[in-house]
């Protein structure tokens, strides 16, 4: 099994002639049939040869399987990068959490919201009582008495398991952003209306000149 290529057929190569040897030297002191010997000899080094190929072909299916591991080992190693990545650089904090409470992930933007430091494996009672409270009895947003922080919190259940994801959506942020397009629609809008304005404004001074 450990042997690679045509090195498992040398091993059984010399395990047939060790095996022949030896029974020549056994029919030439002893008065035996050196016929019915040599034919169980024979029998004996075809055994050796089809163990080699049975043992080279569970050798090249380990050796593929192995492969294959590697492959899906690196390639979810990437992945787990980039979700990682991902979620730390998402504008939103996220949390997740096993059955009993106790966080297994956070981003640095939820650590910033609950105002606590990046520390797995606690129980979020211990972490944040007043997010913890709130996600027992079902709340929708919740703000912070240290930190004054308000958030949106929104849980998504994983896959078929008890964990849980929790997101935290800064509410300040939004109401930034909401006032950022209110801002934008009001600049096109004046835009828009001094333009309207300008034309009409153009052909009475025009008129009158």
């Amino acid at each position: 099994l450990l042997g690679e290529g045509r090195l498992v057929f040398f091993y059984a190569s010399l395990a047939a002639l060790s095996v022949l040897i030896v029974q020549a030297l056994r029919a030439l002191k002893l008065d035996t049939d050196p016929a019915a010997d040599f034919a169980a000899v024979g029998l004996i080094s075809v055994g050796f040869f089809a163990i080699a190929l049975a043992s080279r072909l569970l050798a090249t299916r380990a050796l593929a399987n192995e492969q294959l591991a590697h492959q899906r080992g690196n390639a979810l190693l990437r992945q787990m990068r980039v979700n990682e990545r991902v979620i730390a650089d998402l504008n939103d904090g996220v949390l997740v959490l096993d059955s009993d409470g106790v966080l297994l992930q956070l981003n640095p933007k939820a650590a910033s919201l609950l105002g606590v430091k990046p520390a797995t494996g606690t129980r979020l009672d211990a972490l944040s009582p007043e997010l913890a409270s709130a996600l027992r009895e079902g709340q929708r947003s919740l703000r912070f008495m240290g930190s004054g922080q308000a958030v949106r919190i929104r849980t998504l259940k994983v896959g078929s398991g008890d964990d849980t994801v929790v997101y935290l959506e800064d509410l300040e942020r939004i109401e930034r952003e909401a006032q950022q397009i209110k801002l934008a629609a009001l600049g096109r809008l004046t835009g828009s209306i001094a333009h309207e304005i300008r034309n009409p404004l153009a052909a009475i001074s025009h008129a009158s000149e």
